[in-house]
């Protein structure tokens, strides 16, 4: 039955790894021609039907049994909360008569995985399997999307005491209408229109609610008739692609719009990856405008002139419309704002041009060049998975995203280990197309059992290895003589691993080798382990995340380079001298917006 519900709704896979307690759903699957893939462990279960989720846009399918099963899926099961990916968890569960009375894998997957999902019902009455499991093809979609878990106790699963004619809420998926989604208040929308028109440098920022609502065409037809600067984030980099002349990237984005007097923030949720929407990485000010589909997720406690509620793609339809009538009566002229963006985006490409050119050669490879080289390499249609704490600051970066959920990563979840089975998943979501997942150390030990996984079902997956010797690149030296080393042990050979497996493998020590062995990957049709050594001494680029633009340092590819106290700052970290350092040459001034980090460092330099 519950497999037969899964195919009516057009599951094709589901992920996990079959036991006692679930061995009854593991039948339905096989049964229905469901294709199971066996993981070698249930965090990637999870990982992969995220992936297979976010590429898809529908629900993907983990499973687990009772007691591991649902523990070892939390750290996935959460990455999904959190990305608001639709996955729904099937786990099994003791008999309830067993609980407090040493039964089998005695665990409460409602009191474990409430937390993280937007339901987690405990079912032990089969007659009612039908009714849960359609709420949950419905909850996990409905927005904000996000993962639902069902667990059944050995009695639901057991045989139908009542016979099928008791089953509740049993119907054909397309009996019960989907929720439709709503436009924004017209007033509203008229009065954004006008402030978008008259703003003298508008920025647009573009979410993952842009991405889920499919909205990218209508973003796209929006900036241009604006005229407005576009910055995307997370699943929704691609809506437009990158390459557009009114893309920016975020390397550079504090320098484009540091002066904008007006952002609008479609479909993005202002938490800790967005620092908040605060200053220095958010200009300190600008006017705000929030388009969202959910009310709580949209809320920041900002300033704000105007907060539209709606569908991202119904409202930027509406705004287009509105704009379009204004600008009949007053035609913006944006040419002094555009000149500003191409001259930010060109200072930023010359600049790492000419330190480029210092790294060339150098052993280890700087992890730049590593960026530089796969994103140069990577087929047009290619997804990129980022699961390496040094590697992926630089890669994403590089990259220039040409369609919707291009670039796949844990976010907020902050995880490691995750790209294994997010590749599985995404190679299964778009099959045939090049899937590149760039790993680090920790994520392999974490979860590189799985690579067998891919193997076994003959997916031609890249895992490329930014292999630095250590949990966190360049974190050593800033606890140096104060914590044990988290260093692994030196020069380990991922390739040689993993060549025990089938895999093809690599191993890469010079930039310009890596898009000929990227290329010999992808030709091979194999699962793919190419080991790239870099220099594991390098601090991951802090001060770009926060937005912190000195002089004409593009990146951070020399902290040495950066001038003080930004730099005894990263070293060392806060210390009241560093503090009163810090503000004296202007962190901390205030705005009408609040106290800010300011540029004044650049005039310091």
């Amino acid at each position: 039955m519950i497999a037969r519900i899964l195919k009516d709704h057009g599951v094709r896979y589901v992920f996990g790894i079959p036991a006692g307690h679930v061995w009854a759903i593991d039948t339905g699957f096989h049964e229905q021609g469901i294709k199971r893939i066996h993981m070698r462990h249930q965090q990637s279960a999870a990982f992969a039907a995220d992936a297979y989720a976010r590429c898809t846009l529908s629900p993907g399918v983990c499973f687990g049994t009772a007691g591991m099963g649902i523990t070892d899926s939390v750290t996935g099961m959460n990455q999904a909360w959190l990305a608001n990916s639709p996955v729904i968890g099937l786990f099994g569960m003791h008999h309830w008569d067993g609980g407090r009375r040493g039964v089998l894998q005695e665990a409460y997957p409602g009191r474990i995985l409430d937390s993280v999902t937007k339901s987690s019902v405990e079912i032990d009455d089969g007659n009612l399997i039908p009714l849960h499991l359609h709420r949950a093809f419905r909850d996990c979609m409905a927005f904000p999307g996000g993962p639902v878990a069902l667990s059944f106790t050995m009695g639901a699963l057991g045989p139908m005491v009542r016979g099928e004619k008791a089953l509740l809420g049993d119907m054909a998926p397309g009996e019960a209408a989907a929720p439709a989604p709503s436009a924004g208040d017209p007033e509203s929308v008229r009065r954004v229109a006008e402030m978008i028109v008259r703003a003298k440098k508008p920025v647009v920022v573009a979410g993952d609610g842009v991405y889920w609502a499919r909205a990218g065409d209508e973003l796209k037809g929006f900036v241009e008739l604006a005229q407005a600067p576009l910055h995307m984030r997370r699943s929704a980099r691609g809506c437009v692609p990158e390459t557009h002349p009114l893309a920016f990237g975020g390397a550079y984005r504090s320098d484009v719009w540091r002066d904008a007097d007006l952002v609008v923030i479609v479909g993005l949720r202002l938490g800790w990856l967005e620092w908040y929407g605060l200053p220095p990485a958010w200009p300190p000010d600008a006017r705000r405008v929030i388009v969202h589909e959910s009310a709580t997720d949209g809320w920041s406690p900002l300033p704000t002139d105007a907060f539209i509620l709606g569908n991202p793609r119904l409202v930027l339809r509406q705004l287009t419309d509105a704009v379009q009538a204004v600008v009949k009566e007053i035609p913006p002229d944006r040419r002094e704002w555009l000149s500003h963006l191409k001259g930010c985006q060109d200072n930023w490409e010359a600049a790492l041009a000419e330190d480029e050119e210092e790294l060339e050669g150098k052993q280890p490879m700087h992890p730049w060049l590593l960026a530089r080289e796969m994103a140069s390499s990577l087929a047009p249609d290619a997804t990129v998975v980022l699961d390496s704490f040094l590697g992926s600051t630089y890669l994403t970066d590089r990259i220039k995203a040409t369609f919707p959920g291009q670039l796949l990563d844990s976010g907020e979840a902050g995880n490691f280990g995750h790209g294994v089975g997010m590749g599985i998943g995404a190679q299964l979501a778009r099959p045939g197309k090049q899937v590149v997942v760039l790993m680090g150390d920790a994520g392999m030990g974490i979860a590189g059992g799985d690579i067998e996984t891919a193997v076994r079902y003959g997916l031609p997956i890249i895992y490329v290895v930014c292999n630095t010797d250590s949990w966190f690149a360049g974190v050593d030296a800033w606890f140096e003589g104060q914590v044990d080393s988290w260093r692994m042990l030196p020069g380990i050979r991922y390739d040689r691993m993993y060549e025990t497996l089938g895999c093809h493998v690599e191993h890469v020590t010079r930039a310009r080798d890596v898009a000929p062995a990227l290329h010999r990957a992808q030709g091979s049709g194999r699962t793919a382990v190419i080991n790239v050594p870099v220099d594991g001494r390098i601090m991951p680029p802090w001060f770009e995340a926060l937005a912190y633009r000195i002089g004409v340092i593009a990146h951070q590819l020399d902290i040495m380079k950066i001038p003080e106290p930004m730099r005894s700052y990263l070293l060392k970290g806060r210390t009241p001298e560093i503090d009163k350092a810090l503000e004296a040459v202007g962190i901390g001034r205030s705005t009408p917006r609040g106290r800010v980090l300011t540029h004044d460092l650049v005039k310091c330099w």
